[in-house]
């Protein structure tokens, strides 16, 4: 077999520089590797403490529903209702009451302004 053998000659700092280049890469891909490992061990980590969270979140509502079921159910007093809604009643009124001055005092100042004139 005749095989066709072509040489490069490169000088020696261009085949220098070529070689650090090739082994400055090299390092660069290991670190993203290694980079990429921690990357995947935190992913893991973090979806396990996501179901951590997520059973607890469970576990904690399930409690509160133990809970409520075995407390007794308070019940608002009759005179406390009726309290509420008389506050509720006299802050509606106070509202109107404002309401009824600011056009009774619309009003009168509409008269002197006639008077002026």
């Amino acid at each position: 077999m005749n095989q066709n053998i072509v040489h490069v000659k490169y000088d020696y700092p261009v085949a220098l520089k070529s070689k650090k280049d090739l082994l400055e890469l090299e390092v660069q891909n290991l670190n993203t590797q290694k980079t990429f490992r921690k990357y995947v061990e935190i992913r893991k980590e973090e979806l396990k403490l996501r179901v951590k969270l997520q059973q607890k979140i469970a576990q904690t509502l399930a409690d509160m529903k133990k809970l409520k079921e075995q407390l007794p159910s308070s019940q608002i007093p009759e005179f406390i209702k009726r309290k509420k809604i008389e506050i509720k009643k006299e802050k509606e009124e106070g509202e109107s009451y404002s309401k009824d001055i600011e056009t009774e005092l619309q009003r009168i100042k509409e008269k002197l302004n006639k008077l002026k004139y």
